[in-house]
């Protein structure tokens, strides 16, 4: 069983970082 919160989680996660980098 997958949980969609931890999915959520990872993108919104995936995202910060990825703006951090650009930045």
């Amino acid at each position: 069983m997958r949980i969609p919160c931890i999915n959520m989680f990872h993108w919104i996660f995936s995202g910060i970082c990825r703006i951090v980098l650009n930045e």
